[in-house]
This record gives C-alpha cells, sequence and structure tokens, in this order.
C-alpha cells in the first residue's frame, strides 16, 4: 500500500438542524439555567418546609428557622452551582444559533 493511494478521511462537522458548515467551538461559561433551577429549588423546599413546620408546629419547636435557613443557602449554593461545567466544549452553528456538545 503506498501513501498516495491511501485517502485521508476528512471529519466535517455540520449543524444538524441547518446543515451549515459554519461551525464554532467555545467555552460554555456560566450557566444561569443552573443557578435558577438550584436556587428556585431551595424556595421550593423552604416553602413545604414552611408549611410542614405550621402543619406540626407542636412536634417541631425548634424547626421554625428552617425555611429561612434554606432561602438563606440558596443564593449562594445557587451562584456556585452556575460554575459547574464551565469549562466544557459547545459546538455553535453561527447559521442557526443551535448549540450542541461535541461527542468524544
Amino acid at each position: 500500500m503506498s501513501v498516495a493511494s491511501t485517502a485521508i478521511k476528512k471529519i466535517r462537522v455540520i449543524c444538524k438542524k441547518c446543515n451549515s458548515d459554519q461551525i464554532v467551538a467555545n467555552k460554555r461559561g456560566y450557566s444561569f439555567k443552573n443557578f435558577f433551577l438550584v436556587f428556585l429549588s431551595c424556595i421550593c423546599l423552604s416553602l413545604v418546609s414552611g408549611l410542614l413546620v405550621t402543619i406540626f408546629r407542636d412536634f417541631m419547636p425548634l424547626y421554625i428557622g428552617l425555611p429561612a435557613i434554606f432561602i438563606f443557602f440558596g443564593i449562594p449554593i445557587g451562584l456556585i452551582s452556575g460554575f459547574v461545567g464551565r469549562g466544557n466544549i459547545v459546538n455553535s452553528c453561527m447559521g442557526c444559533g443551535n448549540k450542541w456538545m461535541p461527542k468524544k
């Protein structure tokens, strides 16, 4: 087998949505989606714990501050969770704006 007869296969990345070949690879950056998911889940936990404290007030007299703890720690935990995965590479189509994670 000679080198000239061996075909080098070029891998061309195209967008699955619009079949464009204008693809850009960037780092993901901060995720506001993760922040709001964690923050809103902490608010929901505080509402549920507040309801449980008011319903079972006689059984849990020391847990009055439980809803406040969830809200107090919800903001910093949410801010930190936005940084999770910020170094990942994301492919973006310049034609339609579609974003996807490249396969390894």
